[in-house]
């Protein structure tokens, strides 16, 4: 129970699985010193107990209109490890997982796990026990060889991580530089059509200044010209 105000329940869903499986009761307080032995990366301890409840795929288009208050209103289909669903919102998760007529659950991929499992354990190697080193301490150094090994491979998968990081940051820097040069482009653009108009429209107004004038030109002379007819009468 957590700080004696009930016992505590986990729903599940496996990641991009576009379902939840399952919901499961909370038996213990987590034990740090216990090792599962079952993560693919050998950085996660402790462990804890549970009774499951539910096994069932159901889709998250069932779930996506529930929103949690305390995860900026995000659907509950978004949740990250850890989210805590308040208890109204809660209650309706549960309500839709227990009426869902279900077809598949993940025990349906259970022989194709088992079999991975047997697998991965016949391709673990052999642990190294220090037998070539000459006795007990040879031993050890053979424990402390294999713990170097690990902090060894944890330092390049934190390597890789570091380098994902700032991949994602160069791409994100190449997305804004591309944005900025169209932004850049289309205010060029509309420089230019902003110059082509304003040049258009001078000479239009040019040209219709001297259209103007010939016409007075020729009004004039068309006048003085009857003038002078009707003088020599």
């Amino acid at each position: 129970e957590r700080e004696g105000r009930g016992p505590v329940f986990l729903f599940f869903s496996v990641n991009g699985s576009g379902h939840f499986c399952g919901m499961a009761q909370m038996l213990n307080g987590v034990d740090y010193q216990a090792s599962a032995g079952v993560w693919a990366q050998d950085k996660w301890k402790g462990q804890f107990k549970v009774k499951w409840i539910y096994v069932k795929d159901v889709p998250n288009s069932q779930l996506r209109h529930i929103r949690l208050e305390n995860n900026e209103n995000k659907p509950v289909t978004n949740s990250r490890d850890t989210q805590e669903v308040p208890p109204e919102k809660g209650k309706q998760v549960l309500k839709i997982l227990h009426s869902y007529k279900h077809s598949t659950s993940i025990f349906d991929d259970f022989i194709h796990y088992e079999k991975r499992q047997e697998e991965d354990e016949v391709r673990k190697p052999a642990p190294n026990n220090g037998n070539g080193g000459g006795g007990g301490n040879g031993g050890n150094g053979g424990n402390g060889g294999n713990g170097g090994g690990r902090e060894r491979r944890d330092e390049r998968e934190g390597g890789r991580d570091g380098r994902d990081d700032r991949r994602d940051d160069r791409r994100d820097d190449r997305r804004d530089d591309r944005r900025d040069n169209r932004d850049n482009r289309n205010r060029d653009n509309g420089d230019a059509r902003d110059n082509r108009e304003n040049r258009d429209n001078r000479e239009n107004r040019d040209n219709r200044d001297n259209r103007e004038s010939g016409n007075r030109g020729e009004n004039r002379e068309r006048g003085e010209g009857g003038n002078r007819k009707e003088g020599e009468k």
